[in-house]
């Protein structure tokens, strides 16, 4: 059985970036949009801090050294967003 070689917290961090470039493409009156960038109101409980959804985002952006203001151009963000298949690159050598 052959596999991707890509751990899945990779797979996973190029389909949040992916969603994210897809969402921020759409009009601002869009509900997938909307909820993307809705604030939930009040408190939040005692105790630290969960880990949001956007928080996680933000990191991955971070890490990839881009902005959400890249995803217009398409260059700048598919460089860094993709990373290397390390089972490709292995097999090669």
């Amino acid at each position: 059985m052959k596999t991707s070689g890509r751990p899945s917290s990779t797979e996973d961090e190029r389909a949040a970036l992916a969603m994210v470039r897809e969402c921020t493409r759409r009009p601002q009156s869009h509900p997938m949009r909307e909820a993307m960038e809705s604030e939930a109101q009040g408190k939040r409980p005692r105790g630290a801090p969960k880990k949001r959804w956007r928080d996680v985002i933000k990191k991955d952006l971070a890490e990839a050294k881009v902005t959400a203001k890249d995803v217009a151009d398409k260059k700048k963000w598919r460089r860094p967003t993709i990373t290397a298949d390390p089972a490709t690159v292995r097999d090669e050598c």
